[in-house]
Protein backbone atom coordinates (compact mmCIF):
# COMPACT_ATOMS: atom_id res chain seq x y z
CA UNK A 1 0.00 0.00 0.00
CA UNK A 2 1.28 3.48 -1.05
CA UNK A 3 0.26 6.38 0.88
CA UNK A 4 0.31 9.52 -1.28
CA UNK A 5 1.27 12.64 0.15
CA UNK A 6 -0.75 15.84 -0.99
CA UNK A 7 1.06 18.97 -0.32
CA UNK A 8 -0.69 22.23 -0.49
CA UNK A 9 -0.04 25.46 -0.75
CA UNK A 10 -1.86 28.61 -0.44
CA UNK A 11 -0.30 32.02 -0.02
CA UNK A 12 -2.22 35.82 -0.81
CA UNK A 13 -1.06 39.33 -1.94
CA UNK A 14 -2.27 42.55 0.17
CA UNK A 15 -2.22 46.16 -1.58
CA UNK A 16 -4.17 48.17 -4.18
CA UNK A 17 -3.80 48.61 -8.02
CA UNK A 18 -4.46 52.04 -8.90
CA UNK A 19 -5.97 52.56 -12.56
CA UNK A 20 -5.04 56.57 -13.29
CA UNK A 21 -3.61 58.86 -16.40
CA UNK A 22 -4.77 55.29 -18.61
CA UNK A 23 -2.23 52.78 -16.91
CA UNK A 24 -2.80 50.56 -13.88
CA UNK A 25 0.18 50.77 -11.09
CA UNK A 26 0.28 48.50 -8.21
CA UNK A 27 1.08 49.90 -4.65
CA UNK A 28 0.74 48.80 -1.09
CA UNK A 29 -2.61 48.91 0.11
CA UNK A 30 -3.28 53.04 0.66
CA UNK A 31 -4.91 54.08 4.04
CA UNK A 32 -5.79 57.44 3.36
CA UNK A 33 -4.59 59.30 -0.18
CA UNK A 34 -2.79 59.24 -2.60
CA UNK A 35 -1.42 61.19 -5.82
CA UNK A 36 0.19 60.53 -9.25
CA UNK A 37 3.07 62.72 -9.70
CA UNK A 38 3.91 63.11 -13.71
CA UNK A 39 7.71 64.94 -13.91
CA UNK A 40 7.76 63.69 -18.01
CA UNK A 41 11.40 62.48 -17.12
CA UNK A 42 12.63 58.97 -16.16
CA UNK A 43 14.68 58.90 -12.54
CA UNK A 44 13.68 62.61 -11.45
CA UNK A 45 13.40 61.94 -7.65
CA UNK A 46 10.09 63.05 -6.20
CA UNK A 47 9.47 64.23 -2.46
CA UNK A 48 7.10 64.96 0.34
CA UNK A 49 8.13 67.49 2.59
CA UNK A 50 12.00 67.23 1.86
CA UNK A 51 11.41 63.80 2.62
CA UNK A 52 12.77 61.30 -0.77
CA UNK A 53 10.19 59.17 -1.49
CA UNK A 54 10.93 57.73 -4.79
CA UNK A 55 11.70 58.66 -8.36
CA UNK A 56 9.98 58.63 -11.78
CA UNK A 57 9.87 55.30 -13.85
CA UNK A 58 10.67 55.21 -17.50
CA UNK A 59 7.18 56.62 -18.20
CA UNK A 60 8.38 59.59 -15.88
CA UNK A 61 5.73 58.92 -13.46
CA UNK A 62 5.29 58.04 -9.80
CA UNK A 63 2.82 56.46 -7.38
CA UNK A 64 3.11 58.15 -4.18
CA UNK A 65 0.39 56.17 -1.60
CA UNK A 66 1.14 58.55 1.37
CA UNK A 67 -0.70 61.40 1.56
CA UNK A 68 -2.63 63.27 4.21
CA UNK A 69 -6.48 63.37 2.88
CA UNK A 70 -7.95 67.19 3.46
CA UNK A 71 -4.69 68.79 4.43
CA UNK A 72 -1.55 70.48 2.74
CA UNK A 73 0.54 67.80 1.23
CA UNK A 74 4.00 69.27 -0.23
CA UNK A 75 5.24 67.56 -3.30
CA UNK A 76 8.40 68.30 -5.22
CA UNK A 77 10.75 67.11 -7.74
CA UNK A 78 14.85 67.15 -7.68
CA UNK A 79 15.15 69.68 -11.03
CA UNK A 80 19.00 68.72 -10.61
CA UNK A 81 18.06 65.57 -12.65
CA UNK A 82 16.33 67.04 -15.26
CA UNK A 83 18.43 67.57 -18.77
CA UNK A 84 20.31 70.60 -18.92
CA UNK A 85 17.63 72.25 -21.70
CA UNK A 86 14.84 71.69 -19.41
CA UNK A 87 12.12 74.08 -18.37
CA UNK A 88 10.19 73.95 -15.54
CA UNK A 89 8.06 76.72 -14.23
CA UNK A 90 7.51 75.22 -10.36
CA UNK A 91 9.63 72.18 -8.60
CA UNK A 92 6.86 72.02 -5.64
CA UNK A 93 3.47 71.69 -5.46
CA UNK A 94 0.53 71.99 -2.43
CA UNK A 95 -2.11 69.21 -3.18
CA UNK A 96 -4.88 69.14 -0.30
CA UNK A 97 -6.65 65.48 -1.51
CA UNK A 98 -10.06 63.35 -0.65
CA UNK A 99 -9.95 61.03 1.81
CA UNK A 100 -9.12 57.38 -0.18
CA UNK A 101 -8.91 59.38 -3.26
CA UNK A 102 -5.90 60.23 -5.72
CA UNK A 103 -4.93 63.64 -7.34
CA UNK A 104 -2.68 63.47 -10.31
CA UNK A 105 0.06 65.97 -9.88
CA UNK A 106 1.99 67.37 -13.30
CA UNK A 107 5.03 69.00 -13.37
CA UNK A 108 5.43 70.08 -17.08
CA UNK A 109 8.47 70.01 -18.19
CA UNK A 110 9.44 72.09 -21.70
CA UNK A 111 12.29 71.31 -23.31
CA UNK A 112 14.54 74.59 -24.74
CA UNK A 113 15.69 73.42 -28.72
CA UNK A 114 18.92 75.13 -27.93
CA UNK A 115 22.07 74.61 -30.11
CA UNK A 116 25.48 75.48 -30.33
CA UNK A 117 27.26 76.26 -33.07
CA UNK A 118 30.53 76.86 -34.77
CA UNK A 119 30.33 80.01 -36.88
CA UNK A 120 33.11 80.01 -39.46
CA UNK A 121 33.96 82.41 -42.37
CA UNK A 122 33.89 81.54 -45.90
CA UNK A 123 37.69 80.70 -45.30
CA UNK A 124 37.10 77.98 -43.26
CA UNK A 125 38.40 80.54 -40.18
CA UNK A 126 35.81 81.03 -37.27
CA UNK A 127 34.45 84.20 -37.16
CA UNK A 128 35.80 86.63 -34.73
CA UNK A 129 34.78 87.26 -31.02
CA UNK A 130 32.39 89.76 -30.61
CA UNK A 131 31.10 89.69 -34.12
CA UNK A 132 27.21 90.54 -34.27
CA UNK A 133 24.90 88.16 -36.14
CA UNK A 134 21.22 89.27 -36.22
CA UNK A 135 18.58 86.54 -37.28
CA UNK A 136 15.94 87.11 -39.60
CA UNK A 137 13.03 85.57 -38.07
CA UNK A 138 13.38 87.20 -34.07
CA UNK A 139 14.23 90.35 -33.38
CA UNK A 140 17.38 88.60 -31.63
CA UNK A 141 21.14 89.99 -31.86
CA UNK A 142 23.77 86.72 -31.00
CA UNK A 143 27.23 87.12 -30.24
CA UNK A 144 29.97 85.10 -31.38
CA UNK A 145 32.28 83.75 -28.82
CA UNK A 146 35.91 82.42 -28.55
CA UNK A 147 36.50 79.54 -31.74
CA UNK A 148 33.65 80.84 -33.61
CA UNK A 149 30.99 79.47 -31.23
CA UNK A 150 27.47 80.85 -31.14
CA UNK A 151 24.83 79.68 -28.79
CA UNK A 152 21.48 79.75 -29.76
CA UNK A 153 17.84 79.20 -27.45
CA UNK A 154 14.82 78.01 -28.45
CA UNK A 155 15.84 76.98 -31.96
CA UNK A 156 12.71 75.63 -33.07
CA UNK A 157 12.68 76.38 -36.67
CA UNK A 158 15.38 77.44 -39.45
CA UNK A 159 17.07 80.48 -38.73
CA UNK A 160 19.37 82.50 -40.86
CA UNK A 161 21.80 84.72 -38.77
CA UNK A 162 23.66 87.71 -40.63
CA UNK A 163 26.68 89.06 -40.22
CA UNK A 164 26.76 92.34 -42.01
CA UNK A 165 30.54 93.00 -41.41
CA UNK A 166 31.18 89.78 -43.49
CA UNK A 167 28.21 90.51 -45.84
CA UNK A 168 26.91 86.94 -45.21
CA UNK A 169 24.56 84.79 -43.72
CA UNK A 170 24.49 81.80 -41.84
CA UNK A 171 22.04 78.98 -42.23
CA UNK A 172 20.81 77.22 -39.00
CA UNK A 173 18.73 73.99 -38.42
CA UNK A 174 16.79 72.96 -35.39
CA UNK A 175 18.94 69.62 -34.30
CA UNK A 176 16.52 66.25 -35.28
CA UNK A 177 16.20 65.35 -31.32
CA UNK A 178 14.62 68.36 -29.64
CA UNK A 179 15.01 66.66 -26.16
CA UNK A 180 19.18 66.40 -26.81
CA UNK A 181 20.88 68.24 -24.19
CA UNK A 182 22.28 71.21 -25.76
CA UNK A 183 23.75 69.73 -28.83
CA UNK A 184 26.48 71.04 -31.10
CA UNK A 185 25.34 71.25 -34.48
CA UNK A 186 29.04 71.65 -36.04
CA UNK A 187 30.57 74.03 -38.74
CA UNK A 188 28.52 76.54 -40.31
CA UNK A 189 30.04 78.33 -42.84
CA UNK A 190 28.64 82.00 -43.09
CA UNK A 191 27.67 82.37 -47.33
CA UNK A 192 27.84 85.55 -49.36
CA UNK A 193 24.75 86.91 -49.67
CA UNK A 194 25.05 87.08 -52.98
CA UNK A 195 25.22 83.20 -52.79
CA UNK A 196 22.30 82.63 -50.73
CA UNK A 197 19.12 82.29 -52.09
CA UNK A 198 16.21 84.64 -50.78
Amino acid sequence: VRNTERAQYSGGVTGALIAMDGEIYPSRFITDAFALVDAAQPDIPVMIGNQLVGTTGANGKLLVPDLYSNLENRISIDPDQLPPNASISAIEQLIVPQRKGGIHVQFPVKFLASVLIDAYDINEQPLPVGAVLTADIVEQEFIVGWGGEVYIEQLTEPLRLYWEEGDCVLSVNPPPEPRASLPRLGKIICQPVAGVDE
